[in-house]
């Protein structure tokens, strides 16, 4: 991929991020169970927990393993942020970014947009979500240690 076409990519997902970010900050002044934000109903209370939510302490008690998979078009969560969690999990963990994936583990070709997610909910989860997952129990259910059991 050409350098200007990531360079338009990185701005475009700038924008869409600090535009969820500015809607966090408007729910987070909220002080009703339920918030219109760009006229549309937001469960504004439990938008405000999960937003003060902090997972490192639960994560750091986890000692089995963990895949964690998320996209490079995430606009959810920072897809850096699977770094923090290998941090904190003392258990075995294992990591993927995968290029043009969604939070809802979808391709979407082209610029990120949460607008596609409607459309991208009604199809399958992407094959390369797929195929890490199907491996990694084929892995697990054919290892010796299971044999031994």
């Amino acid at each position: 991929m050409p350098a200007f076409v990531r360079a338009a990519l990185r701005l475009t997902r700038t924008d869409l991020v600090a535009k969820v970010a500015k809607n966090h900050e408007r729910i987070r002044r909220t002080t009703t169970d339920v918030a219109r934000i760009g006229g549309v109903r937001v469960n504004a209370r439990w938008t405000r927990e999960f937003l003060d939510y902090d997972p490192a302490e639960d994560l750091a008690r986890i000692q089995a393993p963990v895949p964690a998979v998320t996209g490079d078009k995430d606009l959810q969560v920072n897809p850096e942020d699977l770094a923090r969690m290998a941090e904190l999990v003392p258990g075995p963990i294992e990591t993927h970014v995968i290029p043009d994936l969604t939070h809802i583990l979808r391709r979407q070709p082209g610029p990120p947009s949460l607008r596609a997610y409607r459309r991208e909910a009604r199809e399958p989860i992407d094959a390369r979500v797929r195929e890490l997952v199907t491996g990694r129990l084929s892995a697990k259910l054919s290892s010796p240690a299971r044999d031994a059991a």
